[in-house]
């Protein structure tokens, strides 16, 4: 009976672990996906910025005041997206650490 129940008992500890790999391994996913569209997000804000310089210059601007309303508020957007995408991507390093120090101990 002791070798049924020392069996049952490693099935149920080996089955957290694969639940909690699995459970990193969907947290993970779903960081590089945020991830990558915050910094698609990002790279069509720096292409509005391009846009309105361009089109200043275009309209015979000789410079462009950096407290603009517009400079300002895209100025915040990619400080923000910065910020959102350093924050994900600290997450999902300390996902994949914690998926490495298991694998240590395995």
């Amino acid at each position: 009976m002791g070798l049924i129940k020392d069996a049952g008992e490693s099935l149920k500890k080996y089955s957290h672990k694969v639940v909690d790999k699995t459970g990193d391994l969907a947290r993970q996913a779903k960081l590089s996906l945020e991830i990558s569209r915050l910094k698609d997000e990002q790279t069509r804000t720096y292409a509005d910025l391009g846009r309105f310089v361009l089109k200043a210059r275009d309209s015979g601007r000789e410079s462009i005041e950096l407290n603009d309303s517009f400079i300002m508020e895209i100025s915040d957007t990619i400080a923000s997206l910065n910020k959102k995408i350093e924050d994900l991507e600290h997450e999902s390093s300390g996902i994949k650490k914690k998926a490495e120090s298991g694998k240590e101990k395995s």
